[in-house]
């Protein structure tokens, strides 16, 4: 619920972060304490950098004590060193520093963590580089009229909050969840983040109104700016983007998942050159539109839910690189060095049968040219598609296949056989797969020789193998939200995870007929990095 901590300055830049392991416990109980330094284990002191607050799908009593004293009766030693768990273990009388009852509202954890901060502001919110409050932070519990509980908003800690933001003037990272529903409860919130004038990396996953209003008249200039859903229930009002003027000369990276139709207000001539990654979803009114205001795009993000209206204008992209996208989305107009396609091919996608999904991604793939091609694959895709997807794209050297299945029904290595010597034609250079089965040495060994007999040219293979039930293999559909960032809630793998498994790599050595040479897993990694960018174009 709440995470981390760094080492002072004068432990250098070296960073020291808890909060993912019940290891968290004893650091935060000192925190909770109102201590401004800690010592850990080792004796090494550290001060509060980051925090982040909320997750429902976190254990809250994992990283909170069961209570906070008052800043007056603070004691003045930290918890025994054997506190580092929740499970009771250690040296010492751990009470008081474990959470006994599940029934804490979410939002006393932001109390905590507020009081704690605003106890000594010189000595900790100066600290403070990265604020996230997640999914559910806001909750309260509540009886129905029925008897039974249930979960509703409770933004009573939110002049807290205020107060910390209208201090933290060292903070470059946020990341609030539920911003609108807080800035319509507490308006002293939106005075407080428009004051940030250090903040660069700003992450909203709900907008509306206030937070356009918000932006309008912020003193930062953030390199990155991320929405998610817009949900305020109003109607859009001309010239509520007219911040991103502003913006322009700095924004990097912006992404608008489910919002990109907050383009359609751009004010007119409005050109943001330096963006360089941008992640469109939802409606977006016009391609073409989008190209024009940020032509020197070089990584292209397409989410799950998203319809494309009037394409760009041929060589309107000349500077993009990279296109990840969860649909088939029509041609852009343009060479693309990279292109990954995280939906799956062979089965229906939302509105498009499994047909039409295979045309539209070839119509997609002939324009684009890609040299790095990564695409997920239903176990029944037939050869005669990947012949078509491997004539589609001459200049392919480096391939990424995930096959999408619980289990095969009949041998991989004969799967890899037939359906990976379709691209023997194009002097494919490296390979990896990712498939079911057993995650074995020996087998990753033999379907990695599987691919290199029916590929003579292949130089590199990476087989990752996940055993039956494993998170990631669905079956087939996509599912939603499966862009790069945060995900609200679910488990499991997203789309774009199911291409970063870690993999065995191989190198191969062609004598009288293929040697594999077993790399190690760091070596693996590089050389996996490194392919991916094959062709790549460093930008100035």
């Amino acid at each position: 619920m709440v995470a981390t901590s760094n080492e002072t300055a004068a432990r250098g830049s070296q960073r020291r972060v808890w909060g993912a392991t019940g290891g968290a416990l004893g650091k935060w109980a000192w925190a909770a304490e109102g201590l401004a330094t800690g010592e850990d284990a080792d004796g090494r002191r550290w001060t509060p950098d980051e925090a982040e607050v909320g997750g429902q799908s976190e254990r809250p009593l994992s990283y909170i004590p069961d209570r906070l004293p008052p800043a007056a009766s603070h004691p003045s030693r930290p918890p025994p060193a054997g506190c580092a768990t929740d499970d009771g273990g250690g040296d010492g009388d751990c009470s008081r520093w474990v959470g006994a009852g599940g029934d804490t509202p979410p939002h006393w954890y932001i109390t905590l963590f507020c009081q704690y901060m605003l106890a000594d502001p010189p000595n900790r919110i100066v600290h403070l580089r990265a604020l996230a409050i997640k999914d559910g932070a806001f909750l309260a519990s509540a009886r129905r009229a029925d008897g039974r509980d249930t979960w509703l908003e409770d933004f009573s800690c939110a002049p807290l909050l205020s107060d910390v933001l209208r201090a933290a003037h060292n903070l470059r990272r946020l990341y609030i969840r539920d911003l609108e529903p807080l800035l319509a409860s507490q308006p002293a919130v939106a005075d407080a983040i428009a004051g940030l004038t250090r903040l660069r990396d700003a992450h909203f996953h709900i907008v509306g109104k206030a937070t356009l209003e918000l932006l309008a008249r912020t003193a930062w200039r953030p390199t990155r700016l991320v929405f998610g859903v817009w949900r305020d229930g109003s109607a859009r009002v001309a010239g509520d983007t007219a911040a991103f003027t502003a913006y322009a000369p700095h924004l990097r990276t912006l992404q608008l998942w489910q919002v990109a139709c907050l383009l359609e207000s751009l004010p007119p001539g409005c050109v943001c050159a330096g963006v360089r990654a941008l992640g469109l979803g939802g409606r977006i009114p016009s391609l073409g539109g989008v190209a024009h205001a940020f032509p020197t795009v070089r990584t292209l993000t397409f989410a799950p839910e998203c319809s494309v209206g009037d394409l760009p204008a041929a060589g309107a992209w000349d500077a993009l690189d990279s296109v990840f996208t969860s649909m088939p989305v029509p041609p852009l107009g343009c060479a693309v060095r990279r292109l990954e396609l995280r939906y799956v091919l062979g089965a229906p996608l939302r509105r498009y049968t499994a047909q039409a999904v295979l045309a539209r991604t070839l119509e997609l793939i002939r324009p684009s040219a890609p040299t790095v091609l990564a695409c997920a694959l239903a176990p029944g895709v037939a050869t005669d598609v990947l012949r078509t997807i491997a004539d589609a794209a001459p200049r392919l050297a480096h391939l990424e296949l995930v096959l999408v299945a619980d289990a095969l029904d009949g041998d991989l290595g004969a799967w890899v056989t037939q359906h990976v010597a379709c691209f023997a034609a194009v002097r494919l250079q490296s390979l990896s797969l990712s498939a079911p089965g057993p995650a074995t040495p020996e087998l990753a060994m033999r379907i990695a020789l599987a691919a290199a007999l029916v590929v003579p040219s292949l130089q590199w293979v990476g087989v990752a193998l996940q055993p039956r039930g494993a998170a990631g293999f669905s079956g087939g559909a996509t599912r939603g939200c499966t862009h790069h960032g945060p995900r609200e809630g679910g488990n499991g793998e997203s789309d774009a995870e199911r291409f970063e498994r870690p993999h065995v790599w191989f190198r191969v050595r062609r004598m009288q007929g293929p040697l594999l040479e077993r790399l190690s897993s760091a070596r693996g990694e590089h050389e996996h990095t490194r392919l991916r960018a094959a062709g790549e174009v460093v930008a100035e």
